[in-house]
């Protein structure tokens, strides 16, 4: 069972985390796990996917695209105009890039596609690898992000399901991507990584006036 992890970023924040969590338990659960992963920049996720027995290729991403996001519209963020201008110009941009993509997903001969963030929804939703499910791997509220909401209803044609971290942001999702099957996956903890040490329970309850 090759599965190839696509995420846009490769530090070490709560998506990532997930990612390297996936990586170990499929590995300890499914003997035929063969974990791939393609990143689009360098960083420290790379050598600790490594370190768990997955092989990795890194796809520079294009500074126009590592740029691009509408988190910030309606705020004191680009406006919406100004984002879709930038869309524009990074439009051609993306393609190429998302090709590039596929061709790495497809080095890596995968039976399961699993995206794990919005840039790479998207991109591996422009270029899909035919052969092979695509998987989204929500960990944000979609709806409240005006552009990219539509640009991800727009790709959604290619996803075959999709799994969020609460059922919150499920419910989220199903009203963006109304025809992709989303599925609730809790977030695990590593117990053997983050253990609870000696504390003082009493002394907490005071603090917070328990």
């Amino acid at each position: 069972m090759r599965v190839t992890y696509v995420s846009p970023s490769a530090g070490l924040g709560g998506a990532e985390r997930v990612l390297l969590t996936m990586l170990s338990a499929c590995a300890r659960v499914m003997p035929e796990f063969v974990p791939t992963v393609v990143l689009c920049e360098n960083g420290p996720l790379a050598a600790l996917a490594r370190a768990l027995g997955a092989e990795v290729a890194v796809v520079p991403m294009p500074e126009e695209l590592a740029t691009l996001g509408d988190s910030g519209v309606g705020g004191e963020g680009v406006s919406a105009l100004t984002l879709l201008l930038r869309s524009g110009r990074a439009g051609f941009a993306a393609r190429v890039y998302a090709h590039k993509i596929r061709s790495a997903s497809m080095d890596f001969h995968p039976d399961l596609i699993h995206s794990n963030g919005i840039k790479t929804h998207l991109l591996c939703g422009l270029a899909p690898v035919k052969s092979a499910p695509l998987v989204w791997h929500i960990h944000d509220f979609l709806s409240a992000r005006n552009l990219t909401k539509r640009m991800l209803a727009w790709t959604s044609q290619s996803v075959t399901t999709a799994i969020a971290i609460s059922n919150a942001v499920a419910q989220d999702a199903r009203s963006v991507v109304s025809k992709v099957p989303v599925d609730t996956i809790l977030n695990a903890v590593d117990l053997t990584r983050f253990a609870p040490g000696v504390g003082d329970g009493a002394c907490l309850d005071a603090l917070a006036g328990l």
